[in-house]
């Protein structure tokens, strides 16, 4: 838990503590569409974990303690079938390190 504390707060104040999210969405959306999926190679499971801890899944939280902007976990199958999964919610972790929200 430490360590995941210590991520986030360093990810925070390296990427996105200067980032306006609104800027990043809308630069992402004129590169790449207005359908836009965050991907990573890790895999997040349900419960918070080094093992399975993802920067992207703190990134889509953090857009989403910003903007409101929703960013669900989504799984593809082989067919291409869209499902949205659960898993866990840096929401809470975030605005305790940050103090800003």
């Amino acid at each position: 838990d430490e360590l995941i504390n210590w991520y986030i707060m360093e990810f925070y104040n390296l990427r996105l503590k200067d980032l306006n999210p609104y800027v990043l969405l809308d630069t992402l959306k004129q590169r790449f569409g207005e359908e836009l999926i965050l991907l990573c190679h890790e895999l997040p499971g349900i419960e918070i974990n080094k093992e399975h801890f993802c920067h992207r899944r703190l990134l889509a939280d953090w857009i989403e303690l910003e903007t409101g902007i929703v960013i669900p976990e989504v799984s593809i199958d082989e067919i291409g079938i869209i499902t949205t999964t659960e898993t866990y919610d840096l929401k809470p972790k975030i605005k305790k390190l940050i103090r800003k929200y």
